[in-house]
């Protein structure tokens, strides 16, 4: 087996079990854990199937140019299902259609359009789309509720507070945004394939190193001319839900993040922007402290804004070198275990 494969498979079980066990903490509402349980881990598949080269290999192959459409409906199709528990048959039924058509429309604009396998202004806005999907009414359910793991990020968007939720927006969002830039859109620069290559390790380390240093100075400074609003650089759990918390940062937060930010962002601005005023390292730092800034507003899970900023940017930095994808998700993970071993401390 691939190690890309086994690493989906394992990342799978762990959330396998992490959602269907109530021990772990996260609260079901109106849908039956084990539906909610077995429907969400189906949505996070879509996910991580694309992460694995073989499964991406073979998932292009089978359906070809139209599989967004069969994912678009399959995924209305789920995530109904489950909802049916909850708002009945005949919503659940007007909720499939609903959702199919919307979940639709970012691949019927790209067939329409016949672009290119190359960045386009227009795959910005699918990202966006993907991204507020909870706030589209219809899609802004929540299955499963971890209370006060405090700050969530992108995570938070369609419901704020200091809980972490995962519904049908927020699964068919993360699915959605892998579905059209690896299977739909493929021409992100920076392909996870799980793979060490050459020299990965050495970005690695030079990403954590930078990333941890910018998140503790950033915080620091923010904090200094009076625009941190938060006490500590990374949210400590201070419940039993703990674990919970901690394997949804460390195994799909990095990951999305990394994806939205360095895969598509950066990967794709330094693409579509002009570059007649500016060189091109020029334009290429430009980018990264401007995709800094998006990730430090939009928010980095159990970062504060500063610490978001800064980790962002070292990460960034270096991956102008690279536009590798692993050694950024490696290093954004290890950077957070640092800083919250740091925290501990300071």
């Amino acid at each position: 087996m691939k190690p890309s494969a086994l690493v989906a498979i394992i990342i799978l079980l762990i959330w396998g079990a992490v959602l269907a066990i109530p021990a772990f903490g996260w609260s079901v509402h109106d849908v039956p854990r084990w539906a909610a349980a077995l429907f969400g881990l189906w949505l996070l598949l879509n996910f991580y199937a694309w992460m694995a080269p073989t499964w991406r290999t073979q998932i292009v192959t089978a359906r070809g140019p139209l599989l967004g459409f069969g994912f678009a409906f399959a995924g209305a199709l789920i995530s109904s299902v489950a909802d049916a528990f909850a708002v009945g048959i005949a919503s659940a039924l007007l909720l499939f259609l609903w959702r199919a058509i919307l979940l639709s429309l970012p691949f019927a604009l790209a067939l329409n359009r016949r672009l290119r396998p190359y960045p386009h202004w227009s795959d910005f806005g699918v990202l966006l789309f993907a991204w507020l999907l909870p706030l589209v009414p219809g899609f802004d359910g929540s299955w499963f509720v971890l209370e006060g793991v405090g700050r969530v990020g992108l995570f938070a968007v369609g419901f704020g507070g200091d809980a972490l939720h995962l519904g049908p927006g927020r699964l068919l969002g993360l699915a959605l945004i892998s579905t059209y830039f690896y299977g739909a859109r493929a021409w992100t620069a920076a392909p996870l394939d799980w793979m060490l290559r050459e020299k990965d390790a050495i970005f690695a380390v030079r990403m954590t190193v930078l990333g941890t240093v910018g998140a503790i100075v950033a915080h620091y400074t923010l904090d200094w001319v009076g625009l941190g609003a938060q006490s500590s650089w990374i949210q400590m759990p201070q419940s039993s839900a703990g674990w919970a918390f901690v394997a949804f940062g460390l195994i799909l937060a990095p990951v999305a993040e990394e994806l939205t930010f360095r895969g598509i962002l950066q990967s794709g601005i330094s693409k579509v922007a002009p570059r007649s005023l500016l060189a091109w390292k020029h334009s290429a730092l430009a980018t990264a402290a401007l995709v800094a800034v998006l990730h430090a507003a939009a928010g980095s899970f159990g970062l504060s804004t500063g610490a978001a900023f800064g980790l962002s940017l070292g990460i960034a930095l270096v991956y102008i070198r690279t536009n590798r994808l692993l050694p950024a998700i490696l290093a954004h993970g290890a950077a957070c275990a640092i800083l919250a071993i740091a925290a501990l401390w300071i």
